[in-house]
């Protein structure tokens, strides 16, 4: 189990002991964004090895449990992993991309222009399958299923 909070501490934890197992005090400041490290949620990946957090805002990030490090951060306005945990779905509300990332460096694999500019997306989901990506535009009442 994992817990975090606004002090910026994410703590994980043994279930069956419920002694803290590791912690980890994120910087005074998220690389590259700036932003405080407030968090908000928190998921692991399947595998247990990375955990996303959503931080105060649209700001999202993706951490390395064993090596500690930030994989992927920014304004983004949903991170999420496919069931299998092979691929992380980001959309970003500013840029209105969705994109598919290695969950190990961040890097895309695929991505769309979903809209443009002034629409941003304000969700996605990705089939368990890994087969469909749905999106939502900004002010807009579509919902778009894409191939992926």
């Amino acid at each position: 189990m994992v817990t975090g909070g606004v002090d910026g501490i994410l703590k994980i934890w043994d279930i069956k002991s419920g002694e803290e197992i590791d912690r980890y005090i994120l910087p005074a400041t998220i690389p590259g964004n700036g932003v405080e490290p407030r968090i908000i949620t928190i998921a692991f990946s399947p595998d247990g090895s990375k955990i996303l957090m959503r931080l105060r805002g649209i700001e999202r990030v993706l951490w390395d449990i064993k090596s500690r490090r930030v994989i992927l951060s920014g304004k983004i306005t949903s991170l999420n992993f496919t069931a299998d945990g092979s691929k992380v779905l980001r959309s970003d509300y500013m840029t209105g991309r969705v994109a598919l990332l290695d969950p190990d460096s961040g890097k895309v694999m695929w991505k769309i222009q979903e809209s443009s500019r002034k629409l941003g997306v304000t969700d996605t989901a990705i089939s368990n399958d890994g087969h469909y990506i749905v999106s939502q535009p900004q002010l807009n009442r579509e919902v778009r299923v894409w191939d992926a």
